[in-house]
């Protein structure tokens, strides 16, 4: 039972680090092409 709780924790902190990147990657994905949209909007 041990090693079944052992192998969930791991599991788990697996699936954190990944979110966290999908999460990160996501947001910097959004930040520049926000970006790049106001500056395609913004007059010469």
């Amino acid at each position: 039972m041990i090693f079944f709780n052992i192998i969930l924790i791991v599991i788990g902190f697996a699936l954190l680090i990944k979110g966290a990147e999908f999460l990160i990657d996501g947001d910097s994905s959004l930040v520049s092409f926000s970006v790049a949209s106001s500056l395609l909007r913004m007059p010469p």
